[in-house]
């Protein structure tokens, strides 16, 4: 795949997948750029081959469509999509469409290489959470430009983040399906929902940030679920990658099959107040683990504190929290401030 995720165009690059659909092992991506010198310096002519399949999309749609029952469908719902100009433009159209919903608006489906994410998509809401609005539809869902993002917005505006939709959908397991098993999370996801699954019987084990490494834990402990605050979401039973258009499929399960607003999933379980600052990177060597420790203190054993450098940009970020917001603010400032 050529992409930048959720970034702008210019910051485009090569994510390759192994046969299974699967991200590749640090050790594996190194092996490869070991050898792309001798590639690109390759001056034969029948080096390598491209080939198109015209029915990629459709065995897609068909595949992703299997995950919910054959008598499934949207029929009385308003739905909003915004495919970021990006991967999801012509397959979340053409699924959703077959599933028959009262009203279809498709936003940012007109892709031209250069306004992948820009201002739309899973990173920018403000488009999809007026739209969702204006046309009084029951709920908005977007993705990101490669399309293995969800977040959601409910009939009121209100968006609904990866933690909330993740917490819906387990407790509709347990509730539905008696399911008692482990939901795989990183240490960036609101620890209000460890509490809430912890009293519903659902283990909650906690990865650095990225789905890399969502993936890996849920390997180690069998794990059906995972995923990301950010909206990405892994379910085993249909695959071990992200995918914006299988995790929306689950999550309209969830409202049809018990009969709900979107708005209800917002309500799923009191939050802890989270607080994020970003800062440009430090020149040198830094040492907070004394500013950690204090604001550790000033949040307590129920909340947390996370210092660390963006994956993608310049900038280190600086979250917690807390049950207050004050508290939870008052933490950020001060390692912000002994910078």
């Amino acid at each position: 795949m050529l992409t930048a995720s959720h970034n702008p165009w210019q910051d485009n690059g090569i994510k390759i997948f192994n046969r299974n659909g699967q991200k590749l092992s640090n050790q594996e991506q190194d092996n490869i750029s070991a050898h792309i010198g001798d590639i690109c310096s390759s001056k034969s002519k029948t080096f390598g081959q491209a080939s198109h399949s015209h029915d990629a999309r459709a065995d897609y749609v068909t595949q992703v469509r299997q995950s919910v029952p054959k008598d499934f469908s949207l029929s009385g719902r308003k739905i909003v999509l915004d495919c970021a100009h990006g991967a999801t433009y012509r397959a979340a159209p053409d699924l959703f469409e077959t599933l028959a919903p009262e009203e279809f608006t498709v936003l940012h489906n007109e892709p031209n290489g250069q306004n992948i994410n820009l201002y739309c998509g899973a990173t920018h809401l403000e488009a999809l959470c007026a739209k969702v609005l204006e046309k009084q539809a029951d709920i908005g869902l977007a993705f990101d430009g490669d399309g293995d993002r969800l977040i959601a917005v409910d009939e009121q505006g209100n968006v609904l983040d990866g933690d909330q939709i993740m917490a819906a959908i387990c407790q509709h397991w347990v509730t539905h399906e008696g399911f008692h098993g482990e939901l795989v999370c990183t240490v960036m996801s609101n620890k209000g929902m460890d509490r809430f699954l912890a009293e519903r019987g659902v283990a909650v084990h906690r990865t650095a940030v990225g789905d890399r490494h969502v993936i890996a834990r849920m390997r180690e402990t069998g794990a059906r679920f995972g995923g990301e605050q950010s909206g990405h979401m892994i379910f085993r039973d249909h695959g071990m990658s992200g995918d914006g258009i299988l995790s929306a499929l689950q999550l309209l399960q969830v409202l049809q099959t018990q009969d709900i607003p979107a708005s209800h999933i917002g309500q799923t379980f009191e939050a802890l107040v989270q607080k994020m600052v970003n800062i440009p990177m430090p020149a040198g060597d830094i040492d907070l683990s004394s500013a950690i420790v204090e604001a550790e203190r000033l949040v307590g054993s129920v909340g947390q504190v996370l210092v660390r450098p963006s994956g993608t940009e310049p900038i280190l970020r600086i979250m917690a929290q807390a049950e207050e917001a004050e508290t939870a603010d008052k933490a950020v400032q001060f390692i912000a401030q002994s910078l």
